[in-house]
């Protein structure tokens, strides 16, 4: 399990898939070990995630929401709350999920969901949805290199370099250029961070090795690492000069 402590109440954007947007940052996060039996209570105003199962074993995970008042259904969101009074009555327990369903903000997220299931045509466009960071710039007259400002890659960080590519500062005098699109779920490796020589995947606090492009999940390609250095205040990429060779691409598409 995981929780990002510093994005507690961030008013995100996210994608019909309920994961984030492109362009939204999230911090590094805590990651709880938990054995069968654990159990983890937290805000929901915390932004939670899972961590990619990395072993041959079989993995369950049982969640739920509890709310001390009456719930709220944001967007297109649906819990199937039960009211714990109307539940410990034998008569009341049959109809314990109506107290919730009869908020509006239920009736509205249950006519919007019907909708846009029943009139594709009529679903509105994601809110907050737009294109992917990118502040490579092209270098002069050399055909396909890139250059990125120093300043606009701290260490630590990692970046949108261009549509299929991403840098990041693993300290002062190194940086790396890796596929941006984690092989996993297609999450941006834009938005996550560097931590102990990998670039990690926001979306399930996927680490991948910053010279290799591996993950521990030996069942994922490999990102692909090309050219990069840090010279005279610019980071320079050059997507031409693959350094590494995955036997299986990921399933995004990479820079040629």
């Amino acid at each position: 399990m995981t929780i990002y402590p510093d994005d507690y109440g961030g008013n995100f954007r996210w994608q019909s898939t309920n994961d984030i947007a492109d362009g939204e940052k999230l911090h590094r996060s805590w990651a709880f070990d938990m054995q069968p039996g654990d159990g983890l209570l937290f805000h929901t105003d915390h932004v939670p995630g899972s961590e990619l199962n990395r072993t041959d074993q079989t993995r369950f995970a049982i969640s739920f929401r509890v709310s001390v008042e009456r719930p709220v259904f944001p967007n297109l969101h649906f819990h199937p709350y039960i009211h714990a009074g109307w539940h410990d009555s034998g008569l009341l327990r049959p109809i314990a999920q109506l107290p919730a369903m009869a908020q509006p903000s239920y009736v509205r997220s249950f006519a919007a969901r019907l909708r846009n299931k029943a009139f594709p045509a009529m679903t509105p466009a994601e809110p907050g949805a737009r294109l992917p960071e990118a502040i490579g710039h092209p270098v002069g007259a050399a055909e396909g290199m890139i250059e990125v400002p120093l300043a606009e890659v701290p260490v630590g960080t990692v970046r949108g370099v261009t549509p299929a590519l991403c840098v990041a500062r693993l300290s002062e005098t190194e940086a790396v250029a890796l596929t941006r699109r984690c092989p996993h779920a297609g999450g941006d490796l834009a938005n996550g961070w560097v931590m102990e020589g990998t670039v990690v995947c926001p979306w399930h606090n996927l680490p991948f090795d910053a010279e290799t492009g591996r993950s521990a999940c030996t069942s994922l390609p490999a990102l692909r690492r090309v050219a990069c250095e840090i010279r005279e205040g610019r980071i320079l990429i050059d997507p031409a000069v693959v350094l590494n060779r995955p036997e299986r691409e990921p399933g995004v598409e990479a820079a040629e």
